[in-house]
């Protein structure tokens, strides 16, 4: 299987997961990726899959290239309702940069809780990994990198 692109999930700056200032990212303990500091609300589909809703801050993707994990924040323990509004059904099967969710981060702010506002991007079973891909700022939907299989060589 060729490698795919892969986009930016929300608009910000884009980094590996072990940049992460949370453990639980930099640890990897839940698999490697990317961790980005969102300026935006919307939250699109970084590669084909099937989407599911795991709760009200994380998303799972089943992909050709393993599953993968979208983290939104942490700590919304406390929060009278979640900031997360999810715009897609469990099961769908959506392409890449399709709309997923909007996050009113400006709640989780009024709410004056240690809340990590980060959004992750982990590969939950560690059967690829991101190519070509360079820290930076990144706008919503743009291509950060190509998913390669591991043990599958770039032509």
């Amino acid at each position: 299987m060729e490698a795919t692109s892969i986009v930016a999930p929300i608009r910000g700056l884009i980094k590996l997961s072990q940049d992460s200032s949370e453990s639980l990212f930099s640890s990897n303990a839940l698999g490697q990726g990317v961790v980005i500091w969102p300026t935006d609300a919307q939250l699109v589909s970084p590669i084909a899959g099937t989407y599911y809703q795991q709760n009200d801050h994380n998303i799972q993707i089943q992909t050709a290239f393993g599953r993968w994990l979208i983290h939104i924040g942490l700590n919304f323990a406390g929060m009278t309702q979640t900031p997360v509004k999810y715009m897609f059904n469990d099961g769908d099967v959506l392409d890449a940069n399709t709309p997923l969710a909007k996050i009113d981060w400006e709640q989780v702010t009024k709410a004056h809780l240690d809340v990590v506002q980060e959004v992750a991007l982990l590969n939950l079973d560690q059967q690829a990994t991101i190519i070509e891909f360079t820290p930076g700022n990144y706008q919503t939907g743009g291509i950060m990198g190509k998913l390669n299989l591991k043990g599958v060589r770039e032509e």
